[in-house]
């Protein structure tokens, strides 16, 4: 259905694509990647015609349709969203529909699935927050019905809700589509086919990403051994050729040897992996109280966003906040930095706390007019580098030669997100509010960043719809609600596990207090709050003992002394933990 042959597109001195070949079929689920800037947003542009290849050819069969979704968010209409995302079908429904209506329909009923409510259908499109901005545009796409879709990152500003319900439609689908996807879960469940751009000229791979991965590091040490191999090759005959070279009796040896070297193909050994280590700068030393908020609230035009919020921040504490898009997470962050003004309630910093702020979308806070130097180098917050400082810091970053003096405005996603990650080190605050920091990332980048955030040692307060990044980041979590900072110790697991127990605890009439925030006017002493932290502790490591010995004893025979060692450690822990719990209410509602 879609042929690529030959493709060849370079930027500057960089080969991005290499008579690179391949073909999609109609039903083909294939999952697009590699590293940040090797040319994934690229090819989806190439094979949708909205960017330009020096060579090769772009053919698509049959007068197929193909739909594209960007990972730029690019969306102001004043049109009611309904009506939006009807007319953008409106030049395929006579073909598609067989009325007016069933195209409304079918883009109600998709709208719905995302997450939608019938209020929001009928709101403007361009006062909708970024995420529901990508749900709309999803939509838009979705009710034109194309043969193959070409997708980037379309779970960027998904949360996760809305993730799960994208996944289960597009693996019920009866199209095909190209997928860029940072997310491990979605490549697995999805994909049959990965395309692989660690190499100009590509490659395809069988399965899903995890056997992606597997097959890659079996590729990559058999190219290893064979590069070696020949290397100790190639030394022994030119060893032999200096040592008869001169020889009358064996030159005509020495000659063919060298014949044979001349025409030997060099293997190219794998590139290393790259990493993204961060050597951080140091953080300027605060107080141990970072951040309190009381009674805050929101308000757009008469509609409160959030209302009500009090919680407060310590000193090295990493909390995520998670709700659904559209309570305010993203608005939260940017009071609290000061962008948007509160409707009431205060925001108070501890002593000598600096805060700064990631942004959800770096496209919005880069100079797309300058280089990457450039824009790295003019905005440390007064801070004095060397240029080696600097170009060490974007080295960690990815970039390197050529890398550091390309135009902000030709990045991908991922490199905009890179240089917005290095901005906000250089400024060496202690308190980082960070708005989907592994937008746009790989999936290696994300992992090492999340690595660098853990060594971090001032507080951070994050938004994030990754499970992953959440599950390993996260020393507590805000559940936000349009009234309320509800605050769960524990990473997400454990939030998952105090919710369940809650839940069920409501269904037999035994709910406690929940783990409401304290109100900020009440003090606790050092003795309570280094009790509230052992109990804390405890409770997030019980949890996981739990969950580990409960996937264990799927595994174990009934009856063997595996078994019963692990069944009765799961008894205690299911008596010991409401106990913990208990203790951690009483201690919180003092």
């Amino acid at each position: 259905m879609i042929h690529l042959t030959k493709i060849c597109l370079s930027f500057g001195t960089r080969k991005i694509f290499d008579e690179l070949n391949g073909t999609f079929q109609e039903d083909d689920r294939v999952g697009l990647v590699g590293r940040n800037g090797y040319g994934k947003s690229t090819l989806l542009k190439v094979i949708a015609k909205q960017q330009d290849i020096e060579s090769g050819i772009v053919s698509i069969i049959g007068g197929k349709r193909i739909a594209y979704l960007s990972q730029e968010i690019v969306l102001n209409s004043e049109k009611p969203v309904l009506e939006h995302v009807v007319d953008g079908a409106s030049d395929v429904a006579d073909i598609l529909y067989s009325s007016v209506a069933e195209l409304r329909g079918h883009a109600d009923k998709i709208l719905r699935g995302l997450g939608l409510s019938e209020k929001m259908l009928v709101t403007p499109v361009n006062t909708l927050s970024g995420g529901w901005k990508m749900r709309v545009l999803l939509a838009q796409l979705l009710v034109q019905k194309a043969d193959f879709y070409l997708f980037d990152e379309p779970t960027n500003h998904l949360d996760i809700v809305a993730k799960d319900w994208f996944l289960h439609f597009l693996m019920r689908a009866d199209f095909g589509f190209l997928i860029v996807c940072h997310e491990k879960y979605f490549l697995n469940k999805l994909c049959t086919k990965i395309l692989a751009l660690d190499t100009p000229a590509g490659k395809f791979y069988q399965g899903n990403y995890d056997d992606y991965c597997q097959r890659f590091e079996a590729d990559a040490l058999a190219v290893e051994a064979a590069y070696v191999q020949q290397q100790k090759m190639i030394k022994q005959k030119k060893d032999t050729i200096a040592r008869f070279g001169a020889s009358a009796a064996r030159s005509s040896q020495a000659q063919s040897m060298k014949k044979e070297l001349e025409k030997l193909t060099i293997i190219t050994p794998p590139p290393k992996k790259a990493t993204m280590h961060i050597p951080l700068p140091p953080i300027k030393p605060c107080g141990n109280n970072v951040l309190t908020v009381q009674n805050l609230s929101a308000r757009y035009d008469v509609k409160d966003i959030f209302a009500g919020l009090e919680f407060a921040l310590k000193r090295s504490e990493k909390i995520a906040i998670v709700a659904p898009n559209g309570v305010g997470k993203t608005t939260l962050l940017h009071t609290i930095a000061g962008n948007i003004r509160p409707h009431e309630g205060t925001i108070e910093f501890g002593s000598q706390v600096t805060s700064t702020l990631f942004y959800q979308e770096q496209s919005l806070v880069l100079n797309h007019d300058l280089t990457v130097w450039e824009e790295v180098s003019h905005n440390t917050a007064g801070i004095v580098y060397t240029d080696a400082q600097i170009r060490t810091m974007l080295g960690c970053f990815l970039f390197s030669n050529d890398d550091i003096h390309k135009k902000i405005s030709v990045l991908s996603g991922g490199e905009k997100s890179r240089v917005g990650m290095i901005k906000i080190l250089l400024q060496q605050a202690n308190l980082l509010l960070l708005d989907e920091p592994t937008n746009h990332l790989d999936i290696p980048s994300k992992d090492i960043l999340l690595k660098t955030l853990k060594q971090y040692a001032g507080t951070i307060l994050f938004v994030s719809h990754d499970q992953d990044f959440v599950n390993e980041l996260a020393t507590s979590i805000i559940e936000l609600t349009p009234s309320s900072a509800l605050i769960y110790p524990g990473n997400y697991d454990s939030y998952l596990q105090q919710k369940e127990y809650q839940e069920k605890h409501i269904k037999n009439g035994t709910a406690s207090a929940g783990y409401a925030a304290k109100p900020v006017e009440k003090v606790i002493s050092f003795f309570e709050q280094k009790q509230m932290r052992k109990l804390e502790q405890a409770i997030d490591r019980i949890t996981k003992e739990r969950i580990k010995l409960t996937a264990e004893l799927e595994n174990c025979v009934y009856g063997t002394p595996d078994f019963q060692t692990r069944y009765n450690r799961l008894q205690k822990i299911e008596l010991e933990e409401p106990k913990l719990l208990q203790q951690w209410d009483e201690y919180n509602n003092k």
